[in-house]
């Protein structure tokens, strides 16, 4: 029964710190209806979070499995900057 409560306790610690850290675990665990959605929230996630310095530039990519071609999603720069996505 205490190792229960102790778990259960951990858990609620867990949940908490992800929540602090910009993780809205609600979203987070629907998933997502496209692979590029899924690339830019991992995005905003990334960037918001508390112990990646606010200098440093995260971008978003994609590739293509069968051409190999690149796609930006995020721009670093142009977040970092306040620069609208076209």
């Amino acid at each position: 029964m205490l190792q229960r409560r102790s778990t259960a306790a951990l858990r609620e610690k867990l949940i908490q710190t992800l929540q602090h850290a910009g993780i809205d675990l609600q979203s987070w665990l629907t998933g997502f209806d496209a692979p590029e959605d899924g690339v830019r929230r991992s995005v905003t996630i990334i960037r918001q979070h508390p112990l990646l310095p606010k200098d440093v530039l995260v971008h978003g990519l994609m590739i293509c499995p069968e051409t190999g071609r690149l796609d930006l999603l995020s721009d670093g720069l142009a977040a970092h900057m306040g620069i609208a996505a076209s």
